[in-house]
């Protein structure tokens, strides 16, 4: 009895687990990277001075600021992502918690990412990806494979 009832949690978990990464968003290759403000200095792909946004492939990613002494940041998850409107919807998170939702967008002529709050505020693609190592050291999780939609 107890080894059947173990089988079925383990197939419950298995079953939840791939649920959740079915539920991941494709990120379009030409959003995926590490994306920063004018003046942004960087040693590799960390960021020393400015500001970041490093947007993983499976959709998590961080945005960051650093002023040479002290780096700030937040996790995020990306959502959503709008083709007709090249937006991008995310939760920034803090110990799991979703503690704010934005929406970014993407300028597919300028090649830049912007908040509607504050339009001003310009990202230009620094990088196409965000190493593993860069993962680590922000805090995200190991990095899982998007699921690919499926076409009709």
């Amino acid at each position: 009895m107890i080894k059947r009832f173990i089988c079925i949690a383990g197939l419950a978990a298995v079953a939840l687990a791939a649920s959740c990464v079915q539920a991941a968003v494709v990120i379009p290759k030409d959003l995926v990277g590490i994306w920063a403000t004018p003046g942004s200095t960087f040693n590799g792909q960390a960021l020393l001075t400015g500001q970041a946004m490093y947007i993983d492939s499976d959709g998590t990613g961080a945005s960051i600021a650093g002023n040479g002494n002290d780096v700030l940041g937040v996790r995020f998850v990306v959502t959503a992502y709008k083709e007709a409107s090249h937006t991008l919807h995310l939760d920034l998170t803090e110990s799991r918690r979703v503690i704010m939702s934005t929406v970014i967008t993407w300028d597919p002529e300028q090649k830049i990412i912007y908040s509607e709050k504050d339009p001003s505020q310009k990202f230009g693609r620094r990088f196409d990806q965000v190493s593993t190592e860069v993962r680590k050291s922000l805090g995200l999780e190991v990095r899982t494979l998007p699921v690919e939609p499926s076409r009709p």
